[in-house]
């Protein structure tokens, strides 16, 4: 398999409002095979903090954030 063939992801941050679904939604207008997962679709306060100035002010520690459904969806291993 050539490079231009192999899978790869395309990760896109920026503030709240920012835009990020909408260049989401663009890419995969633009790349015929794109899958698109959108962090918003897991959002659930039960396996992550509720509240992001706490989490942020006690040190931002990224291993408390758990989103299972995330990697329990075939679309995340396509």
């Amino acid at each position: 398999m050539n490079s231009i063939n192999r899978p790869f992801v395309i990760g896109i941050s920026s503030v709240s409002g920012g835009g990020k679904t909408a260049v989401a939604n663009k890419l995969a207008e633009l790349l015929p095979d794109a899958v698109t997962l959108c962090f918003d679709d897991y959002d659930d306060t039960n396996t992550h903090p509720a509240s992001l100035e706490t989490w942020r002010k006690e040190g931002g520690d990224y291993t408390v954030w758990q989103t299972p459904a995330l990697t329990q969806d075939p679309r995340s291993t396509a």
